[in-house]
């Protein structure tokens, strides 16, 4: 869902003209294949998409997240 949402966004800036860089554009995030734990996978991933768009000078950055936690609490 939130892939499809970014390809739907990317594709309404750049008819507006906007160059549009994608960290992602499959299901996957950017963490090295073979890590195991959890909060290194996040912590390399986000690190790549900071160190993408500092490389790209970016002037903004769009995140799109989907979280869900079903704990009522």
């Amino acid at each position: 869902m939130v892939l499809a949402i970014g390809l739907e966004l990317q594709a309404l800036l750049q008819a507006h003209g906007v160059a549009v860089i994608m960290t992602c554009a499959g299901d996957h995030d950017l963490a090295e294949p073979g890590e195991t734990s959890s909060s290194r996978r996040k912590r390399q991933d986000l690190g790549r998409r900071v160190e993408l768009a500092n490389r790209n000078r970016a002037g903004a950055v769009v995140g799109i997240h989907g979280n869900a936690f079903p704990s009522p609490r």
